[in-house]
């Protein structure tokens, strides 16, 4: 929370909002984060959806920062750079290839934000895309390869992203990663009455 605002990663109107499966699970999701002064709870799964993994082992608490893959790297080395110490790193991407994502992921594990961070959760990454896809890597590859060598405790298959259905994660808000039962739990509301 900054100057008692609160930044909201979820549905896009432009887009999101004018389809018709916005009504359900991801506007009960919408409407909770920022009309309801309770903290979030638990994210659980849509109908359909895989469930949460855990790919490193462990708990952590902090206050959920991060987003769009491409966005967050992009301010590296700008005065909004993002600052991942003691916080809770989310991250999700849509239309890149598998190479860009791996570029992208070793970028902050080389300037020490996956090390930083308490925990760290990987949502969607929709509509990866490769010209030859039997001479690229697997995303979860990638993710065992880069993103576990910070040894942070790691979540993947997020409900938030790009994907047909999402849910809206307040921003700067304290969360809890539970690597034994898989489990992402918003414990702090991002709205105050």
């Amino acid at each position: 929370l900054h100057g008692q605002f609160c930044t909201f990663h979820g549905p896009m109107p432009s887009t999101d909002m004018i389809k018709d499966l916005f009504p359900g699970y991801e506007k009960d999701h919408l409407l909770r984060a920022i009309c309801d002064d309770e903290p979030i709870g638990e994210l659980r799964p849509y109908d359909g959806a895989l469930p949460m993994q855990t790919l490193v082992e462990g708990s952590a608490e902090g206050e959920i920062i991060g987003g769009n893959l491409s966005l967050v790297c992009a301010l590296m080395g700008t005065p909004w750079e993002i600052d991942t110490k003691d916080r809770i790193l989310i991250l999700e991407d849509i239309d890149e290839p598998v190479y860009k994502i791996d570029r992208m992921l070793s970028q902050l594990l080389l300037a020490g934000k996956l090390e930083a961070a308490s925990g760290i959760v990987l949502g969607q990454f929709t509509n990866i895309t490769h010209k030859d896809p039997s001479r690229t890597f697997a995303l979860e590859k990638v993710f065992e390869d880069v993103v576990a060598k910070a040894g942070r405790p790691t979540l993947i298959n997020g409900y938030f992203g790009h994907g047909e259905k999402k849910v809206t994660i307040p921003l700067g808000v304290r969360a809890v990663i539970d690597g034994s039962n898989s489990t992402f739990t918003i414990i702090e509301s991002g709205v105050v009455k």
